[in-house]
């Protein structure tokens, strides 16, 4: 008779039989919450507390782990007391019987595989499933996060927003589109409509549409409302500060009310509210794209959606050119504000060509953290030198600057001016892994024309000789008059 002995399936699918812990990468006295128990696992979702968790296998992930808890021991330091922060150790977990069916998208068979042995969780506090968190691992995405489902909390708590001081895209200050101006731009609706401003919420009919979406080159994304439906009053403070964020620069943010506005929610086939799209308009209005967005509601859940779609089709976000200290003072100012300044050559270095590629690199950057309180501009660096002496520039450009007015510190790049070496840079600022400096004070900018667009011209002149070899003339004269 053959015996065959039952074997765990935890050993199957390649965890050890010992009892393993968080301990070896979160500390006890750390502010992070370890649940290692059933108890401690259903108290935490029936709690109203809004909690950020890190679920992982210890045994299958080493350095990955460390540098999450890191930041994790980091957020929990900073939300203590406002949000919890806790991890989970899922195979010690599954093997003491716990089901884990309330972290959403959590797969057993997954957490061996070194790709998917950690990953992150956040829990509105509503008494429903926590939902996996995408962003990347890094202390600044993660609290936006939290805000954002908090956001999102408050306003299901309180119903609907109906007093105006209620509605925080309201009270938020509105940086101005246009920096080389540096007031806050307005442009036509057209098809006779009323005058929007840049960096707000466009109310679009029938025939504002095909000129605002379907003949917009740029990407446009639009929710299709109806005035009775409680869910799309919701979403307009988030609408708001999309716009706020995205407005301008091409990227349309649009509200339409689809039961005035039949026959666009008839082409577009809307049967329920709210209902958000992506449109890639083309300049004839024919060739137009339309994606179906499903996604999250939040605020930087609809910006990185729309972020995504720019990479997806080549948009890079236009960087404006900073021409005064109106400009600058608009930019840079604001609590927890930074403005990244892309320090440029001389025209007669680069050449057109040279800057515009320099630009674009910068626009694909600015595109990427298009979701963070940043501000993207950029100047021809000789044109400021009280710039390039309060913050050190003497090692040439093409260079960036990071300048927090609010907190007087700054940080310059190092390294190659590319993509891939900015992004490294700025994700140092957010993770407060980049180290920055006290500024001297506040750069004094003198105002500037705006670049033509056009490669410089070398202006030439004639010069006699005696200027030519430093000569003085009446000397020259003097000399010339006793031969």
């Amino acid at each position: 008779m053959r015996v065959i002995h039952a074997v765990p399936l935890l050993a199957i699918l390649g965890f050890e039989a010992c009892q393993c812990h968080a301990k070896p990468f979160y500390d006890e006295q750390s502010s992070v919450a370890t649940i290692d128990s059933s108890a401690a696992y259903a108290d935490l979702f029936e709690s109203n507390s809004i909690w950020m968790l890190h679920v992982f296998s210890p045994q299958h992930c080493d350095e990955e782990c460390e540098e999450t808890a890191k930041e994790f021991i980091r957020l929990a330091n900073i939300c203590k007391g406002i949000f919890r922060v806790g991890v989970i150790d899922a195979p010690s977990m599954i093997q003491a019987g716990v089901d884990l069916k309330q972290l959403k998208g959590f797969d057993v068979n997954q957490l061996y595989e070194a790709k998917d042995a950690s990953a992150a969780y956040l829990y509105g506090g509503d008494g429903k499933n926590a939902k996996r968190y995408k962003g990347p691992m890094e202390t600044q995405d993660l609290m936006q996060d939290i805000m954002e489902v908090a956001l999102e909390t408050l306003r299901d708590r309180a119903g609907h927003y109906e007093h105006p001081d209620w509605d925080p895209a309201a009270k938020k200050h509105r940086r101005a589109s246009n920096a080389a101006g540096g007031n806050t731009k307005t442009s036509s609706s057209g098809g006779g409509g009323a005058k929007a401003e840049t960096g707000s919420v466009l109310e679009m009919t029938s025939a504002t549409f095909r000129q605002k979406v379907t003949k917009n080159p740029g990407l446009s994304i639009v929710a299709f409302t109806a005035p009775w439906c409680g869910h799309c009053k919701k979403l307009r403070p988030t609408w708001e500060e999309v716009a706020q964020k995205l407005g301008g620069d091409g990227i349309v943010v649009g509200w339409v009310d689809a039961t005035a506005e039949k026959s666009i929610g008839e082409k577009f086939k809307i049967n329920s509210y709210p209902t958000i799209k992506i449109f890639r308009g083309s300049e004839d209005g024919v060739d137009v794209k339309v994606m179906d967005y499903n996604g999250d509601r939040g605020t930087i859940a609809v910006i990185n959606a729309v972020l995504e779609q720019m990479k997806q089709f080549g948009i890079s976000r236009n960087v404006v050119e900073m021409t005064s200290a109106e400009a600058f003072e608009t930019e840079c100012s604001g609590a927890n504000h930074i403005c990244i300044m892309a320090a440029l050559p001389h025209i007669l270095d680069s050449g057109a060509e040279g800057r515009n590629r320099y630009k674009d690199v910068v626009g694909a950057v600015s595109t990427r953290f298009g979701a963070y309180d940043y501000s993207f501009f950029w100047f021809e660096g000789p044109s400021q030198p009280q710039v390039e002496k309060v913050f050190g520039l003497t090692f040439g450009y093409p260079t960036l600057v990071a300048y927090s007015m609010d907190r007087g510190a700054y940080a310059v790049m190092k390294g190659s001016f590319s993509e891939k070496t900015m992004s490294t840079f700025l994700h140092g600022l957010t993770s407060g892994r980049q180290a920055t400096q006290k500024a001297p004070g506040v750069p004094q900018i003198e105002s500037t024309e705006p670049w033509d667009g056009k490669d410089g011209e070398v202006i030439e002149e004639e010069l006699s000789l005696a200027e030519i070899m430093g000569w003085d003339d009446d000397e020259d004269d003097a000399e010339t008059d006793e031969l």
